[in-house]
């Protein structure tokens, strides 16, 4: 096997290195590359250069085109060398159908249109959505531009037209400029009607580029009749990866053009194929790819046409996409996720259950054939089969705090092992971890902030029925004490008044003294049994009853009369508790609502304006600033705990 891999390995090495020595020495891409003009079987092509290359008549200048793999004959010559203008207005469509996905990639295409300018021309933000705001006035500061750039954030409306209007107002008297236009829809929220805007751009003499995001035909017509008043070019970019490559090549009007002429020579059926096109100037190739028209003059011997009136390369609007006002991707996902989780949760319990069931009918079984013969106790189906969640118990029982964890589901009376109950708070946190993942886009974020809620979450599910358990405990034991003292003077011994009034009784109490009993025939005393019930129900009411047993069992005394006033002090300190409840309430309200506060306000920008919170998962200084923002946040909540919880 690493014999076979090493010569993989140099198989693939030596492939590259042909591939890199049989390449060009110097070579780049052109902007586009478009066909001018078709005449006869000679074809005009423009090639149009980054703005950074420079290329004036004294430049070296040569050309080949390649169509379906044979060199045809071609000249070249440049064309234009110089900028056409002096300024751009960038006006950018920040309404609410460009959030998430979309206004990150118009970002950085903006971005990267403003690096490929020369550096002489002015560059001008106009954003627009409900309203119009000037991001910056045109100026030569890359640096601000692209920072006025970064901070833009979506809106809701679309007020495509005061937002063309006043992109053009930011041009200066007297100066060459040109406003590139990127909308993905309609108008919503102008005062202006289109054609206000398009009688503007024609009288302002201004060129405007429009790129346009997935239009559907209405708001492609529309778009498409601004670059018609005013000269400019038409983009389209069917998606968000295709707003890089519309937004360099409006930027083809700054840079040279260079034109090949070729001639396709007889035989060679060009129709409709595609065309290599290179131009070298001063020793670097440029190289681009364009479509031939499908034309008859270009058709070889015995091809066939499509009829085509198309001569050059334009883009097209595609067929009507309903494009919606928001993107909620990321909200379904997150919901069908959670479906997914709660079905796979509810199948799991649905087998469980059945499983319980089935193992009940195998003891039934058991007993009535094996019990009273040959059986064996460890033969009984009861007995844990080996297994992963076996061997995982086994391993955990050798661990600190399984004793802890195996007492707290007891006392929670939660049908689980230690084993199960790990495996349900590992799984739930890998589900939050997932859903917080795709709400915010961040796969650190989804991990710290999935893991410490499906951690802590479960720890406070299992806290709260236990706590549910001891309230329900400390309730029910005044009574259960009267109703022990009234068997006492019916004349049953303390032993049988225990036994009776479990027996007849409902709830946490009856249950955890019919326990104390059974561990009494296995030869527990009954005070050390009691005393057990009263750590695992955390009761001092029960250890000091227990005590007060304990003491009439040495010296003597009524145990009716003892029972009867433990039972009244009870009843004094619940009441006093839940007086103190009472008067501390507004405390503990204060406290959740302080806490609530910035959870509620973090997850309403979440799903209403994420891009304004998007600092703290993007950013490396956001995430350590959200970890410190969590760490004292837990903090100050439990020191508000603290503060408000009087113990009695």
């Amino acid at each position: 096997m690493s014999r076979l891999r090493s010569g993989l390995t140099a198989c693939a090495a030596i492939v590259m290195a042909t591939l890199l020595l049989a390449a060009p020495a110097q070579a780049a891409d052109a902007r586009s590359v478009q066909v001018s003009g078709v005449d006869g079987r000679t074809v005009d092509f423009l090639v149009f250069l980054d703005p950074s290359v420079g290329a004036d008549a004294q430049s070296a200048v040569s050309s080949s085109v390649v169509i379906s793999g044979t060199e045809v004959p071609s000249t070249a010559k440049v064309v234009l060398d110089q900028p056409s203008a002096q300024e751009v207005i960038l006006v950018l469509d920040v309404s609410g159908s460009m959030r998430g996905d979309r206004i990150k990639a118009a970002r950085k295409a903006a971005q990267d249109y403003v690096k490929a300018l020369p550096p002489d021309v002015k560059v001008g933000l106009v954003t627009f959505n409900d309203a119009v705001q000037v991001g910056i006035a045109p100026t030569t500061n890359r640096a601000a531009v692209e920072a006025a750039i970064q901070d833009v954030k979506a809106g809701d409306k679309t007020a495509l037209y005061d937002g063309l209007i006043k992109g053009l107002d930011q041009v200066g008297t007297g100066t060459s400029a040109r406003v590139l236009l990127l909308s993905d829809g309609g108008d919503s929220a102008s005062a202006a009607t289109i054609q206000d805007a398009t009688n503007r751009v024609a009288t302002s003499g201004v060129p405007v580029d429009v790129v346009a995001l997935l239009p559907n035909v209405q708001h492609a017509d529309i778009l498409q009749s601004i670059t018609t008043a005013s000269g400019g070019d038409y983009l389209l970019a069917t998606d968000t990866n295709g707003l890089e490559r519309a937004f360099q090549a409006a930027t083809r009007t700054f840079g040279g053009k260079v034109s090949v002429q070729s001639t396709v020579p007889p035989g060679l059926d060009a129709s409709g194929k595609f065309a290599v096109v290179s131009v070298g100037i001063d020793g670097t190739d440029y190289r681009g790819t364009t479509q031939l028209p499908a034309v008859e003059s270009l058709a070889g011997t015995g091809a066939a046409v499509v009829p085509d009136t198309t001569q050059t390369l334009e883009p097209v609007v595609v067929p009507e996409v309903p494009v919606a006002s928001d993107d909620y991707s990321a909200t379904l996902y997150a919901i069908l996720a959670g479906l997914v989780v709660i079905i796979l949760g509810l199948t799991i319990a649905y087998y469980r259950r059945q499983q319980r069931a089935y193992l009940r009918t195998q003891q039934v079984l058991w007993y009535t054939s094996s019990a009273g013969a040959e059986g064996r106790p460890d033969q009984r189906p009861d007995f844990a089969q080996p297994g992963p969640m076996k061997s995982l118990d086994d391993w955990l029982a050798t661990r600190k705090g399984y004793s802890a964890t195996e007492a707290k589901l007891d006392n929670a009376e939660m049908n689980l092992t230690p084993a199960s109950w790990l495996v349900i708070r590992v799984g739930v946190a890998i589900a939050l971890v997932l859903l917080v993942t795709i709400l915010a886009g961040n796969f650190l974020v989804g991990v710290i902030v999935g893991c410490l809620i499906g951690w802590l979450g479960t720890r406070v599910v299992i806290n709260s029925r236990e706590n549910k358990r001891r309230k329900e405990f400390e309730a029910q034991l005044p009574d259960f004490l009267m109703l022990i003292a009234s068997a006492l003077r019916s004349g049953l011994s303390f032993t049988q008044a225990l036994d009776s009034s479990a027996t007849e009784g409902r709830g946490q109490v009856p249950r955890q003294i019919r326990r104390a009993l059974s561990e009494t025939q296995m030869g527990s005393s009954i005070e050390a049994s009691l005393t057990r019930v009263a750590d695992r129900m955390e009761s001092d009411d029960l250890r000091w009853t227990v005590t007060a047993l304990a003491i009439q069992r040495e010296v003597g005394g009524n145990l009716s009369n003892i029972l009867e006033t433990a039972a009244e002090t009870v009843q004094g300190r619940a009441a006093l508790r839940r007086e103190v409840r009472t008067l501390s309430a507004e405390g503990r309200l204060s406290g959740w609502v302080l806490a609530a506060l910035p959870v509620g306000l973090f997850l309403y920008m979440l799903v209403a304006n994420r891009d304004y919170i998007a600092f703290f998962w993007t950013k490396t200084a956001g995430v350590v600033l959200l970890i410190a923002i969590g760490v004292v946040f837990t903090l100050g909540f439990l020191w508000m705990r603290r503060i408000v919880r009087i113990e009695v």
